[in-house]
């Protein structure tokens, strides 16, 4: 038996090799970590409408140019960063770190409520 990462329990197979669901691939003698891959496809779509949604029946506030510029450099020095865009959420952060109502997948950053009320 071979145990992932994430608890879960796979067989001993002739063909590897194999993919669990939480991304990693498992071999006949090692594990090997999803490493910044983006969310399913499908995941994204749902993460960006359900962003577009709250944006638009918000207002779609703004932060100021100072808020977003700190959320980018906390972004930039993420793990979870990779080509402007989030691995966890898979947003492109230029846009989300934009928007008052959204917030950090994993909390480094939240909402900006200043800009929510106020504005």
């Amino acid at each position: 038996m071979h145990n992932c990462k994430c608890n879960k329990t796979y067989p001993v197979v002739r063909k590897y090799p194999i993919h669990c669901s939480c991304g990693c691939l498992i071999y006949e003698d090692r594990i090997e970590e999803k490493v910044n891959n983006f969310p399913p496809v499908v995941q994204q779509l749902k993460n960006l409408v359900s962003s577009t949604v709250e944006h638009i029946s918000t207002g779609m506030k703004t932060v100021p140019d100072e808020v977003k510029q700190n959320r980018l450099a906390i972004c930039n020095s993420c793990p979870h960063y990779k080509d402007s865009r989030c691995t966890k959420c898979g947003c492109f952060m230029n846009f989300k770190a934009d928007w008052a109502e959204q917030a950090c997948p994993i909390g480094k950053w939240s909402k900006h409520e200043e800009d929510i009320n106020n504005n």
